[in-house]
């Protein structure tokens, strides 16, 4: 059984995570189409289309030493190499255009956004960000026992991202799709203290960049600035297929509203319900 913890860095851990914000951009750069990386100000985003590692490193580091940057984000699926961009490359500017969801090739990353219940504009406790662990890791369990593979897992900072591979083409019929898988996660896996975000369904969706530390709301003693990083990588990634998705169905029939056992039974979904999984 798959645990982790969302207290694997402390919050005076927060200078900048080389390791993770190199693996951020493997993730992200599929050596062809460009990530678009965003700054985000009170006085509005700077945005940039990356094409270099260096580059984009360099850029994160600026906007990082920035006060006035709240949090460092970037879009999740490919860039079509002819998407209207007037902007200098491989440097943040102020472009009034961000990359929209025509601009996108294809889907190849299902982002699962876990978020703690708290009040608006705040940091979330250690206390609520161990509650968005726990919906994470029951998620991930539940996922796997209907086949899924193994998913990377961040702490967003103040929540959980769960990362599925995906090998889809970028259509209304996927955005759909996409739409319901987070409704169905939603359902079954919402807690009063914990919940599953089901905006993050659109392709040109932007997600925290690992390895930075966001700034969301004033830091205090008990909400502080907590970093964004990397938890798990799978030893081998595996993509999310059709038959992966027809298994949620399992969730959907209230006759088959319960997980598949490993002998092919039935068994109580409170089973999943148990692992915490925490230090």
């Amino acid at each position: 059984m798959t645990t982790f913890a969302s207290e694997g860095h402390s919050p005076s851990h927060t200078a900048l995570s080389l390791r993770d914000l190199r693996t951020t951009w493997t993730w992200l750069y599929d050596g062809t189409h460009a990530v678009e990386l965003r700054a985000l100000t009170p006085h509005g985003p700077r945005i940039g289309r990356f094409t270099r590692e260096d580059a984009f490193i360099r850029a994160v580091r600026s906007a990082q030493a920035n006060p006035a940057v709240t949090g460092i984000y970037a879009t999740l699926n490919p860039i079509a190499a002819d998407a209207v961009w007037t902007a200098p490359w491989n440097t943040l500017t102020r472009s009034p255009r961000a990359a929209t969801d025509r601009d996108i090739v294809a889907r190849r990353w299902l982002l699962i956004d876990i978020d703690p219940v708290r009040p608006p504009h705040t940091n979330a406790t250690a206390v609520e960000r161990r509650a968005a662990a726990r919906v994470g890791q029951r998620l991930v369990e539940g996922l796997r026992a209907l086949g899924w593979p193994d998913p990377g897992i961040a702490t967003s900072g103040n929540g959980i991202h769960v990362l599925y591979r995906l090998d889809w083409p970028n259509t209304v019929a996927t955005t759909t799709q996409v739409r319901r898988i987070l409704s169905l996660l939603a359902q079954r896996f919402n807690t009063p203290d914990a919940t599953v975000d089901e905006s993050v369904y659109n392709a040109a969706r932007i997600t925290k960049v690992y390895g930075t530390t966001p700034r969301k709301g004033p830091a205090t003693p008990d909400r502080p600035w907590w970093p964004a990083r990397i938890l798990r990588i799978p030893r081998h990634w595996m993509t999310v297929t059709a038959d992966h998705v027809t298994a949620l169905d399992l969730w959907a029939t209230p006759s088959l509203n319960a997980l598949p056992s490993r002998n092919g039974s039935v068994s109580r979904p409170r089973l999943f319900a148990t692992s915490d999984g925490l230090d």
